[in-house]
């Protein structure tokens, strides 16, 4: 297993791995699905649900690809392929307010993307693989932890010295 979450409210459990299969099930184990992504090979890294528990971001194993899907509480339903990424996607982050959301790679890459329609907003690059992100509750920053140790918060809108907006 590489990745798991709740459902916002608490309902539903959810988890993939190696096996590019992710499942879910109730809060207290009954019924678990699985479902498999189609034209993926990759390990399910992350797994990340959207405010509103009706949606989430899954996948980035291997060539960096991620999904975003559907939940209504009985199926999944991919929505959309991003593959804006060359490399493994190490962590995603949704914005409290849903309307955006942020990805980091082992390609040194740091992505935001619009929240409904997966259109990339904004992509920094570091000098490193990128580890980990969250978005503020304010949404105009960005937090990055590297994998030199280094952490970086970038105000949305700017470049700085140290991650140059590509």
């Amino acid at each position: 297993m590489l990745s798991l979450a709740f459902t916002p409210d608490g309902k539903f459990i959810f988890w993939g791995g190696d096996n590019h299969e992710v499942h879910w099930a109730t809060r207290a184990g009954h019924n678990p699905l699985a479902w498999t992504f189609t034209g993926n090979n990759a390990p399910v890294n992350v797994l990340t649900f959207h405010p509103d528990g009706r949606s989430f971001a899954c996948g980035g194993g291997g060539d960096g690809t991620l999904r975003l899907c559907s939940f209504d509480g009985q199926r999944v339903k991919e929505k959309a392929v991003l593959r804006q990424h060359t490399r493994a996607v190490n962590d995603v982050a949704f914005a409290d307010d849903g309307l955006s959301f942020a990805t980091v790679s082992d390609d040194k890459l740091a992505i935001l993307w619009d929240g409904a329609t997966g259109a990339v907003k904004k992509t920094w690059e570091l000098r490193a693989p990128i580890h980990g992100v969250a978005l503020a509750p304010d949404t105009r920053h960005v937090l990055l932890a590297n994998a030199g140790g280094s952490i970086f918060i970038l105000r949305l809108g700017e470049a700085t010295a140290l991650a140059q907006a590509r």
